[in-house]
């Protein structure tokens, strides 16, 4: 049998920080691995670089999210709609609530280095969604 896993965190003790958008700043709420100088720990012990953000844009917002994905990133949108861009993506890619957009690995010889993901929502629409890299 396994081990019983001790890993419970209140959701208003989950540490936030902010990335600068075009019109505001963008609040990301750091469950596992860091964003800027705000860190919190990998769930379960988890090694290697395990991040997960929780975003929430308001409509009409544009923001660069600095994303480490060495490893791929999934970028998933619980509300709203988000546009994505890299440099890795040949197009545009257009998510709505319950999509998700997977990254592949970025071959690199300095595994610190951040792939930067340009998010956009409509004016329309604000955009509520998580990204999970490792």
């Amino acid at each position: 049998p396994f081990p019983p896993l001790q890993h419970t965190r209140r959701a208003d003790s989950i540490p936030q920080t902010f990335i600068v958008g075009t019109s505001s700043d963008v609040c990301v709420r750091v469950v596992a691995g860091c964003c800027g100088e705000v860190c919190a720990p990998a769930p379960f012990g988890a090694q290697g670089g395990v991040t997960l953000w929780d975003l929430n844009m308001r409509p009409g917002e544009t923001a660069t999210l600095p994303v480490q994905a060495s490893g791929g990133a999934l970028f998933y949108v619980l509300e709203g709609v988000a546009l994505l861009d890299t440099e890795i993506m040949e197009e545009t890619c257009y998510a709505n609530e319950g999509h998700g957009i997977w990254l592949p690995p970025q071959i690199s010889k300095n595994d610190d280095e951040v792939t930067e993901i340009r998010v956009r929502t409509h004016m329309w629409s604000s955009a509520r969604f998580v990204v999970l890299s490792a």
